[in-house]
């Protein structure tokens, strides 16, 4: 029977919501609806510096967009019962759940929390991954008001010898190292119920920078070691890879707002004026400053209710923006250091993010951050992506892309997600032979491109109960009314 499935993205951000409907069908990933709206339209009120702060107005926003790419997908079949296509679509996904992205500004991390797990038969299953990966969980010790949003393998080693996959390897002790990413479970509550009110359920969380960075980095870059900047209206969200796999995170309260607001206090201006300042004439190239030295720009006043303008040069307009940049830049740099993985970053430094777009950005970056390469980022095609892809191929829309890709199996091999389940990429038959009592069947795909039929999410119980706060176990499926009748009615005769 064929498999379909849809998948739906949803980026909160402070200056900027965006949702993205992806049909999934025969290994290809096709994306049939987009939508987003920007700070103008999104109510102040709602999320600020990356924070909800208000349920109803943030509601409302994201409700609005995932409304307008649902229309465009075809799935709004309340609306339309007269669309053959809407329909049908609604025929197969009744529910509407999304993989929705998480401010860092929620977040903190522990880094290199280390899990052992002893094999069965002297070969390592999922089972014993599962294990340690719970074990290093457990060992973290985070209290039962916190939730883990991402365990993150980036180191095996089997009988104290280190291996990039341990899965099917003979041995009898496992040790995992792992990143941790988590959040306070008040947090999760209110994000929940801020969905519910949009009208979809949560089948997955995913911090924003490591969504971006799934969008936009190659392997050959996590691979070499790579700092990921997602660089967005008002936060800034570092996440550094060494050996393929997230090493730290970090969230920086600073973006181009901040630049807006710098104009709009220096040059005595409204900040709507100062935003379209910003979005006109910025160029943060130290050569824009020499190019145009005697132009000069009129903004309104201050207080004047717009009857009185001033003259500004517009190499001082540049200049403010510029050095506002360059502290961001700096900003970010000291958080590489307080990594210790300075030394590691041999795919240098990418950035992506809405400001990422500012006419100059990679040349001013590259003038302080001199020892590394740096580059700017669009999502890139991966997963066999179709639709209007074309459309996302901007930088403002890494994290969203990322989430999509996140489903489609652009998780860290191993990860424990927000929901506490292992995700995997079943990539031979030996996990097929042993951990599928009746297979299915099963649709091939490339070693670096993973289908969703290829994610298998073990749930093994853990070994103390006193864990399950905050290491919750994926529930089995339950009977129906009508089999557990059958089921008495055999008994019977």
């Amino acid at each position: 029977m064929e498999h379909k499935e849809i998948v739906i993205g949803v980026d909160i951000g402070s200056r900027k919501i965006c949702a993205i409907v992806a049909e999934f069908k025969d290994g290809i990933l096709r994306i049939i609806g987009t939508a987003h709206q920007d700070s103008k339209e999104i109510n102040s009120k709602a999320i600020k510096r990356g924070r909800i702060n208000s349920l109803a107005h943030a509601s409302n926003a994201i409700k609005e967009v995932i409304n307008s790419a649902k229309k465009m997908a075809g799935l709004n079949a309340d609306e339309d019962r007269n669309n053959p296509i809407s329909s049908f679509r609604e025929s197969y996904h009744p529910k509407t759940k999304a993989i929705v992205s998480f401010s860092g500004a929620y977040t903190e991390s522990i880094r290199d929390v280390t899990g052992v797990a002893s094999t069965k038969d002297n070969v390592v299953t999922i089972d014993e991954i599962n294990r340690a990966i719970n074990n290093a969980c457990a060992k973290a010790g985070l209290d039962n008001d916190k939730h883990i949003l991402h365990a993150l393998p980036y180191r095996f080693t089997l009988d104290k010898q280190e291996v990039n996959d341990p899965l099917g390897m003979s041995g009898t002790r496992l040790e995992v190292f792992i990143h941790i990413v988590y959040t306070e479970k008040n947090n999760i509550e209110n994000l929940e119920k801020i969905m519910i009110q949009s009208g979809v359920e949560i089948e997955n969380i995913v911090i924003n920078s490591y969504a971006a960075s799934i969008a936009t980095l190659s392997n050959d870059e996590r691979e070499l070691g790579v700092a990921c900047v997602d660089m967005g209206g008002e936060t800034c969200n570092l996440t550094i890879y060494s050996g393929n796999s997230i090493r730290y995170n970090k969230y920086l309260p600073v973006g181009s707002h901040h630049l807006t607001t710098d104009l709009s206090h220096m040059l005595n201006t409204p900040f709507p004026y100062a935003e379209e300042v910003k979005i006109k004439y910025g160029d943060l190239s130290f050569e824009s400053g020499t190019e145009t030295p005697s132009q000069s720009v009129q903004i309104p006043t201050t207080g004047s209710d717009g009857n009185e303008s001033h003259i500004v040069p517009l190499s001082e307009i540049q200049t403010i923006m510029r050095e506002r940049a360059l502290e961001t830049f700096k900003i970010i740099h000291r958080s590489i250091q307080d990594s210790g993985l300075e030394e590691h970053l041999g795919g240098g430094v990418v950035l992506t993010g809405g400001m990422a777009l500012m006419k100059g950005i990679k040349e001013l970056a590259r003038t302080h951050f001199t020892n590394y390469p740096v580059r700017l980022a669009t999502p890139v095609e991966k997963y066999n992506i179709m639709g209007m892809f074309e459309d996302l191929k901007d930088p403002r829309f890494s994290v969203v892309v990322g989430l999509i890709l996140y489903k489609a199996g652009g998780h860290t091999n191993y990860e424990r997600d927000s929901k506490g389940v292992i995700r995997y990429h079943e990539s031979d038959d030996y996990i097929r032979k042993a951990h599928q009592s009746n297979p299915t069947p099963h649709i091939h795909s490339s070693p670096t491109e993973r289908n969703l039929s290829d994610l298998k999410t073990p749930s093994a119980p853990l070994n103390t109960a006193k864990n399950d706060d905050f290491l919750p176990i994926k529930p089995t499926e339950q009977k129906g009314f009508f089999q557990n009748l059958l089921d008495k009615i055999s008994k019977i005769f």
